[in-house]
């Protein structure tokens, strides 16, 4: 089931670059096929559940978080880095189901590749897809990993 969904996403992504090469010489119509493809591949991610070879550590991890004033004077009691098991567990005490949290993971991570794609005046489709065919993996089922490279990107940005 797994392959099957990433293929889909990556056959996906390749139509979006076969797309974006026919219409270069119309960017008005590049800047919306950008668009469309975006909000497709961001939800093809966005709905994943319960997927990926940690999520048997993720999950009870995540259900079982301190709060968030243990781990501000116990940093020590932090499963994996400090800033990763802060964000769980704030999300965590907000009734933010582990789900939840993933989905505002892809979110954070939609939202960086939005402010990178900005500053490219054509192509984006392009750069798009080819981000997701290189890192699908990383999207689909590295939670820690994508939240430090989303906010790589944010700080690239500023």
């Amino acid at each position: 089931m797994l392959e099957n969904y990433l293929a889909l996403i990556m056959v996906v992504a390749l139509v979006a670059i076969i797309a974006d090469s026919f219409v270069s010489r119309y960017p008005a119509m590049q800047r919306q096929l950008y668009r469309l493809f975006f909000v497709l591949i961001y939800f093809l991610f966005l709905i994943r559940y319960y997927y990926g070879p940690d999520i048997w550590t993720y999950v009870p991890h995540y259900e079982k978080i301190v709060s968030p004033m243990t781990l501000w004077h116990h940093p020590q009691e932090a499963s994996f880095e400090w800033g990763y098991d802060m964000f769980c567990s704030i999300l965590s005490r907000w009734g933010v189901s582990y789900w939840g949290m993933t989905a505002v993971i892809t979110t954070l991570y939609f939202a960086s590749l939005v402010a990178i794609f900005h500053a490219l005046p054509k192509f984006r489709l392009l750069a798009l897809a080819s981000v997701i065919l290189l890192d699908y993996n990383m999207i689909y089922a590295q939670n820690r990993q994508l939240v430090a490279v989303a906010l790589f990107y944010f700080m690239v940005v500023c």
